[in-house]
């Protein structure tokens, strides 16, 4: 009985340490190190548009209009400017060489300056682990974009001069639609190629965005296998139960038998024939499948669907087939 509560406790205390080694890996083992100038202190942006009055006309209309209302609006990118205000030495600011010098991982860090609070969850998307920075999609939230993003598209954004409280803190927002297209294709071209197939989600027709399935600024709802289900569910209620009998391929996810970007089978299936089924429901002593006899059903070119249809769960029989005068369905 002792041995069985060491060997308990063991277990537990090995699960503590696997999920501590998880969170790890998610956690970022360093911030970043931003460049800054040695004794430099803030002078604030009405300082800076003295001499840079041009950025402010450049300014307006852009995501970041806002800046030229906030005392440290410059200086929140280009750090302390004290120096740089005395001796107008471009070795006294951090310039645009050292912000384009800047790894993904920084870049990023110095937009979270900011804009924390409104991606919260930024620095563990996978577009932050694939080192994906802000800029690679937000190019245009610059007075000066950076020399790659002019041969790419990006993603515009924009101030909305109507939120309250817009000239305390920016308040932006993307422009959603057929913008996104470009940008998210630059990266994947296969799901661009999917969305070309005869069965897809009506993406390029401008009916859903990316952003309806995928968090990619590290929203919860692609976190996990169960929420990613729950996701396809919001729009297809029919299929979300709870129902007595369970198609357990549910828990593997709904991708286990669509393709979610396009397919050339309808519903967006991966298959269009029996294997679909027979990846899991192959018996040793095929044609019997579960102790039934299938020769007769597949021989004619039945697909397993056309009997089982209630296949995503049932509450009336537990092979998904209600149909009376059929093997197995309810009587």
């Amino acid at each position: 009985m002792g041995a069985g509560r060491h060997t308990g406790w063991w277990l537990i205390g090995v699960a503590v340490a696997a999920a501590a080694i998880s969170a790890c890996q998610l956690w970022p083992r360093a911030q970043p190190t931003l460049p800054t100038i040695v004794g430099a202190q803030d002078v604030g942006t009405e300082r800076c548009l003295e001499c840079h009055d041009e950025l402010a006309k450049q300014y307006q209309g852009t995501p970041h209009v806002a800046i030229l209302h906030r005392a440290d609006g410059c200086e929140s990118c280009h750090g302390p400017g004290s120096k740089h205000a005395e001796s107008a030495s471009a070795d006294d600011i951090v310039g645009t060489a050292a912000l384009r010098a800047l790894d993904a991982p920084a870049r990023s860090a110095l937009c979270l300056r900011c804009h924390e609070r409104d991606v919260p969850q930024f620095r563990w998307s996978e577009h932050a682990t694939a080192a994906i920075s802000c800029w690679d999609c937000h190019a245009d939230a610059f007075h000066k974009p950076p020399p790659e993003a002019d041969a790419a598209p990006i993603l515009p954004m924009r101030a909305d001069p109507q939120q309250p409280g817009m000239r305390d803190e920016p308040w932006i927002t993307a422009r959603h639609g057929q913008d996104e297209l470009p940008l998210c294709y630059r990266c994947h071209a296969q799901v661009s190629a999917d969305f070309m197939l005869q069965f897809h989600h009506p993406v390029p027709e401008g009916r859903m965005r990316c952003t309806d399935c995928h968090g990619i600024h590290g929203e919860a709802r692609n976190l996990a296998l169960d929420r990613e289900n729950s996701h396809c569910l919001s729009c297809h209620s029919e299929m979300r139960g709870p129902f007595i009998f369970e198609h357990l391929a549910l828990e593997d996810g709904c991708v286990s038998c669509h393709s979610p970007h396009g397919s050339i089978v309808e519903k967006l299936l991966t298959q269009d024939n029996n294997g679909l089924c027979q990846q899991c429901h192959f018996d040793a002593n095929y044609p019997l499948i579960g102790n039934v006899d299938h020769t007769g059903f597949l021989s004619g070119g039945a697909r397993c669907w056309d009997c089982h249809f209630q296949i995503h769960g049932s509450n009336t029989n537990e092979n998904f087939m209600p149909l009376r005068g059929l093997p197995g369905a309810a009587r």
